[in-house]
């Protein structure tokens, strides 16, 4: 009866903790399947996981069980996050804020690799992509609206045609819930009216109102499987590519034409500088001074160096 009453009390803990309207859905998801992880990780190890403060022990244990399984450094970071917010929520007392969980989560990072980001789809790839390949005129505004607003796959999927607004220079774009607005006060992106976006605005106006803006492109991975297409009419490697790399892409656009970073950060709607400049890393490193300044000193000796052709 006593392990009857304990699973109870994990699934009614674990209930309560998911019955939060204002998540944003991403978030909901990420939160429902960590937790959801965690309890199942407890209960094959037959820990009584309750209402109550996780112990340092425990903590060790299952950051021990990830870094053993080799996930990547982001799913250990939403599992500890996830973990540590679910003590705040129930108003407990907060283990990993103590030295020595910030120390585990530090070092269990250190094991870890973390995830290569895809290749950005810049304008110039986007491009000659739609202009080789066979796409439909869904497909195109799909992927002409992707980058031109660098929404996030989950945002552009959930668009309805009731999103969209006019404005004298253009259309505003209201994105009713997101990764950073938990509250769901609601985000706002526009795309200027210019002769070249004219026919894309009155064709997504033209739209059936109260109904999806893309309806069948309503699931992020046809949206990946549609860029990936996309870039292999472009000459590029699918591999390389994800539903992301429009987002990244119209900010790796922006930079090479010399666009400030803040400003890429607040069009991203991004809250820490630093995640906008992981979008860029590799941005500006064959233009280094430092480099130029190298090359003009070994000019002549570069200059000179004998092609060597390899046999076959």
């Amino acid at each position: 009866m006593s392990a009857q009453l304990s699973e109870y009390h994990q699934a009614l803990s674990l209930g309560t903790t998911l019955a939060q309207p204002t998540q944003a859905a991403n978030t909901y998801r990420l939160r429902k399947s960590v937790l959801l992880s965690f309890q199942r990780w407890c209960q094959d190890h037959a820990i009584d996981w309750v209402v109550s403060p996780l112990t340092t022990e425990t903590i060790m244990a299952y950051a021990g069980h990830l870094v053993l399984r080799k996930v990547a450094r982001a799913t250990l970071d939403s599992h500890m996050t996830v973990l540590s917010w679910w003590h705040g929520y129930n108003h407990l007392k907060n283990p990993f804020e103590t030295d020595e969980v910030t120390t585990l989560w530090r070092n269990a990072q250190a094991k870890l690799r973390p995830k290569e980001g895809k290749a950005p789809v810049t304008g110039d790839m986007l491009q000659k992509g739609l202009a080789v390949g066979t796409f439909t005129d869904e497909e195109r505004h799909v992927l002409l609206t992707g980058f031109l607003t660098g929404l996030r796959v989950s945002e552009l999927c959930s668009l309805q045609r009731d999103d969209l607004h006019r404005h004298g220079e253009g259309m505003l774009i209201h994105i009713r819930q997101s990764k950073t607005d938990q509250s769901a006060q609601g985000q706002w992106v526009g795309i200027p009216h210019h002769e070249q976006t004219h026919t894309l605005l009155e064709t997504l106006w033209a739209r059936p109102l109260h109904a999806p803006l893309f309806p069948s492109y309503q699931d992020h991975r046809k949206v990946r499987r549609l860029v990936k297409r996309m870039v292999v009419a472009a000459g590029e490697n699918p591999k390389d590519f994800s539903a992301h790399s429009l987002r990244r892409g119209v900010a790796t656009t922006a930079y090479r034409a010399n666009v400030d970073v803040e400003a890429i950060r607040v069009a991203l709607r991004h809250e820490k500088r630093e995640t906008t400049q992981a979008y860029i890393t590799h941005e500006g490193l064959l233009d280094s001074p430092v480099l130029h300044a190298a090359l003009q000193a070994l000019s002549p000796t570069l200059r000179g160096l004998t092609v060597i052709n390899r046999p076959g």
